[in-house]
């Protein structure tokens, strides 16, 4: 992602969640979270948002993704008196730490088959990390890229341990899109058909064109998207001589 020379201004975001389930039966398996500061002393911490999804469709997999947005939620919002980073770095570790859990319980059916996305918006600047095969995009004037790609710990080996390492960040502008997508999306389109469609819809056509593939065509799949705008300046007040203030734009 490109950094901002200078202080732009704050900038708006407008979150759409797109669920596709295609067989009710597999809604256990995956669940986005959009996490707000509950009050003023979180709101340094920002927004947390993003999806777990479990592609092992047993029993004993049924509770995972709803587990752990709690645990992920409880501990980065815990201690708003930490850096963003430093929370972060410790939901992360603390989700880690639950997969491991439910591993030495003897559930190790999801081992190799959990994606997720996990983003934090402060202000202007995105903090993200990705498991398994979650693809986060970043639409900026011409360019359209997968900026989660190399973020992934995928091993032959999985370990629960090291599902979430890695996490990249960087300043939004206006303008941007932000593309949150699980796998079967790409098995609706691939990566220039997705660009194209992007390139040439404006930002309710483009989130509707994505809502009426997914809800038509996808069996399980979650499309998160977020439209990033300038705030509008506030309006300046001038006193007329008669004591009446009026606005002004």
């Amino acid at each position: 992602m490109e950094k901002i020379i200078g202080t732009p201004r704050e900038l708006e975001r407008q979150y759409t969640p797109i669920m596709a389930l295609g067989n009710a039966s597999r809604k256990p398996y995956i669940e986005h979270f959009y996490h707000e500061p509950e009050n003023i002393v979180q709101q340094p911490l920002g927004t947390l948002f993003g999806y777990f999804e479990v592609r092992e469709y047993s029993e004993e997999s049924a509770y995972v993704v709803n587990f752990l947005n709690s645990v992920l939620k409880k501990e980065y919002f815990i201690n708003p008196k930490r850096a963003l980073s430093e929370s972060l770095d410790a939901a992360l570790h603390k989700v880690n730490v639950a997969l491991s859990e439910i591993a030495k319980h003897g559930n190790i059916n999801w081992l190799g088959h959990l994606d997720a996305a996990i983003c934090v918006l402060e202000k202007n600047n995105l903090h993200f990390s990705v498991s398994g095969q979650a693809n986060i995009i970043l639409s900026r004037k011409e360019t359209f890229n997968i900026i989660s790609d190399g973020l992934s710990a995928e091993t032959p080996d999985p370990h629960p341990l090291k599902t979430f390492l890695n996490v990249a960040s960087g300043r939004l502008e206006a303008e941007d899109r932000l593309i949150i997508t699980s796998r079967e999306v790409f098995s609706l389109f691939t990566i220039e058909q997705l660009k194209k469609n992007n390139n040439r819809l404006d930002n309710e056509k483009f989130v509707q064109f994505l809502k009426t593939a997914l809800i038509n065509q996808a069996q399980l799949a979650h499309v998160g998207i977020v439209i990033i705008s300038e705030k509008p300046l506030p309006k300046k007040t001038k006193r007329a001589k008669n004591g009446i203030s009026v606005e002004k734009m």
